[in-house]
C-alpha cells in the first residue's frame, strides 16, 4: 500500500467519525508512525509502506476516531517552538497560552537573574519555555497532579534545563518564604457545571486541570488573596482565563496597578496582567 492510499483510508475513517480537519489529523498520524516531516510525507506519498506501519497507523486512527486528543496519540506537542511530552493526565498546551510566555519575556530582561513562579504548571510548557529563554532566572513550577509532575520531569530532561525547581504541591496550601519577580498561571477556569458539555476531546483531559469551581473563578480568588504577597515590589502577574472572565478577574486584582486585559491570538479577551504597587 502506498502512503497516499493509507492517507485516504485514514481521512475517510476520521470523517465518518465526525472528526474535523481530517487532513491535518491523518498527516500528523502518518508522519508520526513513519518518522517523516510533512515535507517528506508530500515528497514520498507514492512510497510503499509496510503492513506493520499500516497497522500502527490504523491503531492511532481508531484512537482518534474515539475522540482521544491527537496530542495524546502523538505523545508530544509544540509550544513556542519547543516540543513538549504530553499524554493522559496532563493539560494539552494550546496556541493561545503562548501569550503568557510572550508577555513575560517582554517584561523580563534577557540578562535578568530573578525567581519566577509558574502556578498550575501542567506539562510545564509555560515555565520551561521561559527557563529556556531566560537561563539566568530560576523557574519554580508548582503542580499538584502526580501525572503532570511526571511530564514536567521528562520535559525538563528533554530540554536540558538546570534552572528549574519543581514544587509538587497544592496551590491552595503552598506557603512561600521567597518573593518572585513574576507569577504566571493558566489555572483551571471552566465552571463545574459546564464540564459535562465540553467537546469530547477536552473531556479526555484531566478534570483537575479544567474545573475552576462553581463560577470558574476559584483559583483567581486565591491568587488575589494570597499570591500577591509573594510578589516583589514592581513584580507582575499574568493569568489566562475563559471567555468573559477577564473583567471579573481584573476586579479581583484591584490591589495591583497597571491592570490590563489582553486578547488572545484569535481576538478574544483571555488574559489579565498587573503589577505590584
Amino acid at each position: 500500500m502506498r502512503i497516499i492510499d493509507a492517507q485516504k483510508i485514514v481521512e475517510e475513517r476520521l470523517s465518518n467519525a465526525g472528526i474535523e480537519d481530517v487532513r491535518v489529523n491523518s498527516r500528523r498520524i502518518i508522519c508520526k508512525v513513519l518518522g517523516l516531516s510533512l515535507t517528506e510525507l508530500l515528497l514520498h506519498k507514492t512510497d510503499e509502506i509496510s503492513e506493520s506501519d499500516f497497522a500502527a497507523i490504523s491503531d492511532m486512527t481508531d484512537r482518534r476516531a474515539n475522540r482521544e486528543p491527537l496530542q495524546y496519540i502523538l505523545g508530544s506537542w509544540e509550544f513556542c517552538g519547543f516540543e513538549f511530552k504530553v499524554g493522559k493526565g496532563v493539560l494539552i498546551p494550546r496556541e493561545e497560552t503562548e501569550f503568557i510566555v510572550e508577555f513575560a519575556l517582554a517584561n523580563i530582561p534577557e540578562d535578568a537573574e530573578c525567581n519566577i513562579l509558574d502556578l498550575c504548571s501542567g506539562s510545564g510548557c509555560i515555565g520551561l519555555t521561559i527557563a529556556k529563554k531566560r537561563p539566568k532566572c530560576r523557574l519554580y513550577l508548582l503542580e499538584k497532579s502526580d501525572e503532570a509532575i511526571k511530564y514536567i520531569q521528562e520535559n525538563v530532561k528533554n530540554l536540558e534545563l538546570t534552572n528549574i525547581t519543581i514544587l509538587h504541591e497544592d496551590m491552595f496550601e503552598f506557603e512561600s518564604g521567597m518573593k518572585f519577580a513574576a507569577i504566571l498561571s493558566n489555572p483551571p477556569y471552566i465552571e463545574s457545571d459546564e464540564i459535562k458539555s465540553l467537546q469530547a476531546e477536552v473531556k479526555k483531559e484531566p478534570a483537575m486541570a479544567l474545573d475552576g469551581g462553581t463560577d470558574g473563578l476559584d483559583f483567581y480568588r486565591h491568587i488575589a488573596d494570597k499570591y500577591f504577597d509573594y510578589l516583589k515590589q514592581g513584580g507582575f502577574v499574568v493569568v489566562e482565563s475563559g471567555e468573559e472572565q477577564p473583567p471579573k478577574i481584573a476586579e479581583m486584582f484591584e490591589k495591583l496597578k497597571n491592570i490590563q486585559i489582553h486578547d488572545d491570538c484569535f481576538g478574544v479577551e483571555r488574559f489579565v496582567s498587573g503589577e505590584k504597587k
